[in-house]
């Protein structure tokens, strides 16, 4: 009862939000929620099925692009284009987790990162992406008569699609589909021993991410109504990761804690440049140092280990394996029997 009260003051005091903000707030709310969507699709490659994933700007990439040529190249309607954009972004998240068939560990980021390099670097010479001008002149997405070329207005669709893109993320973790990914993260020999299907498990993990990926472009597509390259750019890309690191990658709602407060720390510090990438790099070293494993991992939850107990005690039943969580980097996934 008290976290549906929680959940209910928080989606009312989002949905009040803009009545409180000028537009230059609103815009960085606008661009705070596409961050906690994607923070979402790293958090599942990363913290709940272990693929170490360095492509997420390139899915974000993806989303918006395609969603840029299909409207002022080929003249199709936003939404049209949009579908359109959803499909080949989770197309590209399954040619990108075809290394992790292969590989694992730094190996697969060293590739993965190769990738978003080759997006960064296609975009900014490809003539039908705009190159590194990039594409203008996105039509303003049609909803009903509601003119959401207002900052204000777009944020109630933002908010709409991460309250479902949440909720979607949140039953994954929950499922078996989910307890399996943990598993795999956790001893993905011993899991594949149980049964567990290891290779569809990671091309899952990097299908999921796509999908978030382009959504998250999709909706920057609509807001900005402009790409280009240095929007989908590495330095984005570690932004992300930070943002997952600071609010622990292994909880969905912490990292878009993490995607949420990161953003308004570097809005926060807008100029010049060099003061804002200080402020942010300082905050960020001094937030790892004092959490190291992300704000989930408070000193009140880190002694807690999944078998319901003080951490160094072994486990008691299969049940408290699934009650009680955990934040230690080595832990018991209860998948195979239900739990």
């Amino acid at each position: 009862m008290k976290r549906v009260a929680l959940i209910a003051i928080a989606a009312v005091a989002a949905w009040l939000l803009p009545y409180g903000l000028g537009g230059y707030a609103i815009h960085v709310a606008d661009v705070a929620i596409i961050f906690a969507i994607l923070a979402i699709g790293l958090g599942l490659t990363m913290g709940v099925a272990g693929q170490i994933n360095l492509a997420q700007v390139a899915f974000f990439g993806v989303g918006a692009y395609t969603v840029a040529i299909l409207t002022t190249e080929a003249g199709l309607g936003f939404w049209t284009a949009s579908l359109l954009a959803l499909a080949t972004a989770v197309v590209f998240g399954v040619l990108v987790g075809i290394p992790a068939l292969r590989m694992q560990s730094h190996y697969l980021g060293i590739v993965t990162l190769g990738l978003a390099l080759a997006f960064t670097n296609w975009v900014t010479n490809a003539h039908i992406a705009g190159r590194a001008e990039g594409i203008s002149d996105i039509p303003v997405p049609p909803m009903f008569g509601v003119d959401l070329s207002s900052g204000y207005l777009f944020y109630y669709v933002e908010l709409i699609v991460f309250a479902i893109a949440l909720a979607f993320a949140l039953l994954v973790t929950r499922s078996p589909l989910g307890r399996r990914l943990r598993a795999m993260r956790d001893d993905d020999l011993a899991a594949g021993a149980l049964g567990a299907e290891i290779p569809l498990l990671r091309m899952t993990a990097f299908v999921l991410s796509g999908l978030y990926g382009g959504l998250a472009g999709i909706l920057y597509a609509g807001l900005i109504r402009f790409v280009a390259p240095e929007s989908f750019n590495i330095a984005n890309m570690f932004l992300l990761l930070a943002m997952v690191i600071i609010g622990g990658r292994a909880s969905i709602l912490g990292c878009v804690v993490g995607a949420v407060a990161l953003s308004l720390v570097r809005r926060r510090c807008w100029t010049p440049r060099v003061t804002r990438s200080s402020a942010t790099g300082s905050w960020w070293c001094s937030w790892w140092c004092s959490r190291p494993r992300g704000w989930r991992a408070c000193p009140g939850r880190s002694g807690r280990c999944c078998a319901g107990g003080p951490a160094g005690r072994g486990p008691s039943s299969a049940r408290s394996c699934r009650t009680t969580p955990c934040l230690r980097p080595a832990r018991r996934t209860c998948w195979r029997s239900g739990a």
